[in-house]
């Protein structure tokens, strides 16, 4: 159970977010293969670039089937 600091620091995070959150494509239509693509790249590199990269990636891989069919070579080319 969370202390009464930590449910007023929760709420200051998402009064923060819902003011100021960024507006990014991965928030949009959310699917469990979304989030694990978004995740991973955004550990990989800035959010300015898993922009860009994130939308080709799912124009070529749009689900786990067809990553899962893709050849690595076929995935670094595009990743």
């Amino acid at each position: 159970m969370l202390s009464v600091k930590n449910k007023k620091f929760t709420q200051l995070i998402w009064d923060f977010y819902k003011k100021d959150k960024r507006s990014f494509c991965w928030r949009e239509d959310i699917t469990p293969y979304k989030i694990l693509v978004s995740e991973i790249m955004l550990q990989q590199t800035q959010t300015s670039r898993v922009s860009i990269k994130f939308v080709e990636f799912l124009d070529i891989f749009p689900d786990f089937e067809s990553l899962a069919n893709a050849s690595l070579v076929q995935v670094l080319i595009v990743w």
